[in-house]
């Protein structure tokens, strides 16, 4: 017995009492002639489900980030009987699709006017979701929002969003016990400190704009940070130059329409999703087009667009170096060499665990980011805490899947606070053990 609304999730853990159960049963009432079989079958399977779903809906988890990551964690603790509280910096949701064409404010996301997805929607799309009314496959960021609204009304998620909340700091509770318990360990509970804000007067801090903001602050005892990882531009020092009077130079961050560059020599400095895509669309309203990456073949040249090794040097004045000792002139150099991973809500303050000796690098728990390397420490498979496994950071890998991929990272998060939350209530309780027997 697998109930739609349940599959592949804590019924999953529960299966072979389900079975043990049914089997029992039916081997009884067939030896006896009886005709409750069924009845009894079910009550058994209700018994064990509504336990677990008790144990589960007691449980208080936070999502930071409404975007891809951060929906598909609340559709699949909810499904599971945790109401989770989700947190969105801003007023609607999306994350990096929510693309915003506002020219009076620096551009602060990577989606561009043009931008379609690089990926067929078929393999986009969420597993429980499939896309509808659109016939081409790879699909604009406005179709790609439209389908985070469709998922979000579809499984009823905006109950759980808090938007325009901000996380501004997440601090471990080393001593105050979740509900979550790992092998012999309790694991602590953690506090999100959030700045809301709102227009209404009864709130303090006013700022310019008329808005006033509320900083509060709620217990959790599971946490999944879903904040993103397009937000914080990467750019090598070594050729990091800032714009002059002869050269601009800007992250691709900052691109959004290519009629801004017509009839100018660009320099894409990256030849991976970004670089490559933005060098295609220049190359129709720019004079001269460079993608430069390791490994540029001429082969690869068209028209105005040229592939040319590794970048080396980006002078103010214009000239930009390459591998080979060759070199151009540049109107404009657009650095399409990605993002680093920044949670600003996680420092000093956030007593995060850490090894005791300062010197010891092996099984070194203490949490940091490192820049241009995609990295993040101490997280087992990139997306668990080694010290606070109720602590997750789904969608930071590179090159993958991510709408199915965070989906799937969601119910094996989800599937573990249920073997942790049963561990604890087998510990502190005797009469939901007891109610699992009888079952």
């Amino acid at each position: 017995y697998s109930p739609s609304c349940c599959r592949g999730n804590f019924i999953e853990q529960l299966h072979p009492l389900i079975m043990i159960n049914i089997i029992f049963t039916n081997n009884h009432c067939l030896k006896n002639n009886h005709s409750s079989c069924s009845i009894l079958s079910f009550f058994f399977v209700f018994v064990i489900i509504m336990t677990t779903t008790k144990t589960a809906a007691a449980l208080e988890v936070a999502v930071i980030g409404a975007g891809a990551a951060g929906l598909a964690a609340a559709r699949v603790l909810s499904r599971n009987g945790i109401n989770p509280v989700v947190f969105e910096q801003s007023s609607s949701l999306g994350g990096v699709w929510d693309y915003r064409d506002d020219e009076s404010t620096k551009k602060q996301k990577p989606m561009y006017q043009n931008l379609r997805t690089n990926l067929p929607k078929e393999l986009m799309a969420y597993r429980e979701k499939k896309w509808t009314g659109v016939d081409h496959s790879y699909v604009t960021h406005q179709e790609v929002l439209e389908y985070l609204n469709e998922y979000k009304t579809d499984f009823e998620l905006d109950r759980f969003i808090r938007y325009n909340s901000k996380v501004i700091q997440l601090t471990v509770l080393t001593n105050t016990d979740s509900k979550l318990r790992m092998r012999d360990e309790i694991l602590p509970k953690l506090r999100v400190e959030w700045q809301e804000s709102s227009s209404s007067p009864i709130c303090s801090n006013n700022d310019d704009n008329g808005t006033t903001t509320t900083t509060k602050s709620q217990v959790f005892d599971a946490v999944c940070v879903a904040n993103g990882h397009y937000a914080k531009p990467s750019i090598p020092p070594s050729i990091n130059v800032p714009s002059s009077n002869k050269v601009q130079t800007m992250h691709s961050m900052e691109y959004n329409d290519p009629n801004d560059f017509r009839d100018q020599t660009v320099v894409c400095i990256g030849g991976r999703a970004s670089g490559s895509d933005l060098a295609r669309e220049l190359s129709q309203t720019a004079k001269r087009v460079y993608v430069s990456y390791s490994g540029a073949t001429k082969e690869d040249d068209s028209d105005n667009l040229s592939h040319v090794p590794h970048t080396t040097a980006v002078n103010q004045d214009g000239t930009i170096e390459f591998e080979d000792g060759s070199s151009v002139q540049a109107d404009v150099v657009i650095y399409c060499t990605g993002y680093d991973y920044q949670f600003p809500f996680l420092n000093g303050q956030s007593q995060l665990p850490r090894n005791e000796n300062e010197g010891e690098e092996e099984n070194d728990l203490k949490f940091s980011v490192q820049p241009g390397e995609r990295r993040v420490k101490p997280l087992y498979k990139h997306f668990l805490h080694a010290g606070i496994p109720n602590l997750s950071f789904p969608g930071l890998q590179h090159s993958v899947v991510p709408f199915p991929y965070v989906e799937l990272q969601a119910e094996a998060w989800a599937h573990e606070l249920f073997a942790w939350s049963s561990s604890s209530s087998k510990s502190s309780s005797s009469s939901s053990s007891t109610l699992l027997l009888l079952s």
